[in-house]
């Protein structure tokens, strides 16, 4: 069954989707960041409606206390005849990104033993600091240059450093 619907405080003027028996497909919204928005669609295509909503819940976008994924997570809700889950009361993100109902959703277990949550958990995903795991590069400053190495002074006459000089007879 098609279901629109009308978000609040985000870009985008409408969110479309349908679900049937319980599965989203067809997520489409009306204006806002045309890439990423195509990307949640894609992302969610095929899809537990109540795990994605879950997932979705709670997110934010800059300053704004709702972002276009938790405006889904809400018409997804509604369309199903569900209260969402209750905003977390720290500012951020929610310590439990899985579907109320779904395996292991007690508070902050998200089912990985080193609690992760699935977010950071899932392949290609960063950690918090933004570093790639087990990366051992550095940044390079903004000027581009290598922040471990020092500059090579170059010798008069314009010549390499180690290039040998005859010797005058």
């Amino acid at each position: 069954m098609r279901h629109e619907f009308v978000p609040k405080k985000i870009c985008p003027k409408a969110i479309a989707f349908d679900i049937e028996d319980g599965i989203l497909s067809n997520v489409s919204f009306d204006g806002g960041c045309n890439g990423n928005l195509k990307g949640i669609g894609r992302l969610t295509e095929g899809r537990d409606a109540l795990e994605v909503a879950g997932i979705l819940s709670g997110l934010t976008c800059g300053k704004k206390d709702v972002s276009c994924p938790s405006e889904l997570s809400r018409a997804i809700y509604k369309a199903m005849g569900k209260r969402p889950p209750r905003k977390p009361t720290s500012s951020g993100d929610s310590a439990d990104v899985r579907a109320p109902g779904s395996k292991d959703a007690k508070a902050g277990n998200s089912g990985d033993p080193a609690g992760a949550s699935p977010a950071e958990s899932a392949p290609g995903a960063r950690p918090k600091d933004g570093k790639a795991a087990g990366s051992s590069r550095q940044a390079k400053p903004k000027d581009g240059k290598d922040a471990g190495s020092a500059p090579q002074a170059k010798p008069k006459g314009g010549k390499a450093a180690g290039a040998a000089r005859q010797a005058k007879p």
